[in-house]
């Protein structure tokens, strides 16, 4: 899709195995067929006891269009390391795929993210899922609409 639209497509997150862990990554996609893959740094509880997701231990940036930008997977926003990480390296623009299942889950990372935004004087654009996945056990209702 990236190629086929000519942009830029910042993906969600999902679970990947990788060298015997799992990890909950997001790819970003460039029309030249180049991928760029954060792995989320803090795993949840739930989702280390449900998943067994274990945190990332690399984070870095990307280039688009001269702008540096970094990803910063749900929970990864509410630590404080994070965006400072990102910024430090440059980011301008700051990521955030998220899931949360409750109306408090959404608004804290969105207060996160505008803290991380005033903090580190940079843009941070949340993007979550909305609506019911009912054939999906641990995922049946998402919300983001704050």
């Amino acid at each position: 899709l990236s190629r086929e639209k000519g942009v830029v497509i910042v993906g969600g997150s999902w679970p990947v195995s990788e060298n015997g862990r799992r990890l909950n990554v997001s790819e970003v996609f460039f029309p030249d067929g180049e991928r760029f893959i954060q792995p989320k740094l803090h795993a949840t509880p739930y989702e280390r006891n449900s998943w067994s997701i274990q945190g990332g231990d690399s984070i870095g940036t990307f280039e688009v269009d001269g702008v540096r930008c970094g990803v910063g997977i749900c929970y990864d926003i509410e630590f404080t390391e994070v965006p400072r990480t990102l910024t430090d390296q440059g980011a301008e623009i700051i990521f955030v795929p998220f899931w949360t299942e409750l109306p408090y889950g959404a608004w804290r990372v969105r207060y996160c993210a505008q803290g991380a935004a005033v903090s580190n004087q940079c843009y941070v654009v949340t993007a979550g899922n909305t609506g019911t996945l009912p054939s999906v056990g641990s995922a049946q209702l998402n919300y983001s609409q704050n």
